[in-house]
C-alpha cells in the first residue's frame, strides 16, 4: 500500500514501523482531501504495512503545516468524501450499506472534526408517527 503520492516510483520505500509516525501521517492526512481520502478507514499505518517515499512524506509534511485548520463546511465536504470512497471500495468488495449505517459513519467522521449532528430520521418515521397519533386506518 502506497500512503503518499508515488511519483517516484523507483526510489527506495520506507515502511511505517512506528506509532509515532504512523498517527503523524494520520493526523496530518485530515488537513488534505487527498490524503484523507486514501487514507479512509485506516487507524493504524503499522498493521495496514503503509509505505511512503522519503521524499513525498517531507513534500507533504511541508504542504500540511502550512494549511489553516478546516473549518465546518470543509469538514462536512471531507467526510462526506471519505465516507463516498468508503462505500465505493466497500460495494466493489461485496457489502451492503443501510442509509443508517451510512449517516451513523459520516456522524463519526464529523465528530472526528468536533462538528455534531443530529440523530437520523427517516420520513417514513415521521410520516407514521402521524398517522398513529391520529388513529387513522390505512389501507
Amino acid at each position: 500500500m502506497h500512503v503518499l503520492p508515488t511519483h517516484y516510483t523507483r526510489k527506495r520505500t520506507c515502511m511505517v514501523m512506528e506509532m509515532g509516525v504512523s498517527q503523524q501521517i494520520l493526523d496530518e492526512s485530515k488537513k488534505d482531501f487527498v490524503m484523507n481520502g486514501r487514507l479512509a478507514g485506516i487507524i493504524d499505518l503499522v498493521a495496514a504495512d503503509g509505505r511512503y517515499h522519503l521524499k513525498c512524506k517531507q513534500e507533504f509534511l511541508r504542504k500540511v503545516k502550512h494549511t489553516e485548520p478546516d473549518d465546518d463546511a470543509n469538514a462536512h465536504e471531507t467526510c462526506l468524501h471519505t465516507v463516498l470512497h468508503e462505500i465505493r471500495c466497500g460495494v466493489a468488495r461485496g457489502n451492503v450499506y443501510t442509509l443508517l449505517t451510512v449517516w451513523d459513519r459520516y456522524s463519526q467522521l464529523l465528530a472526528d472534526f468536533g462538528v455534531q449532528l443530529g440523530s437520523y430520521k427517516d420520513g417514513k418515521t415521521g410520516y407514521w408517527q402521524q398517522k398513529q397519533s391520529k388513529n387513522y386506518i390505512l389501507l
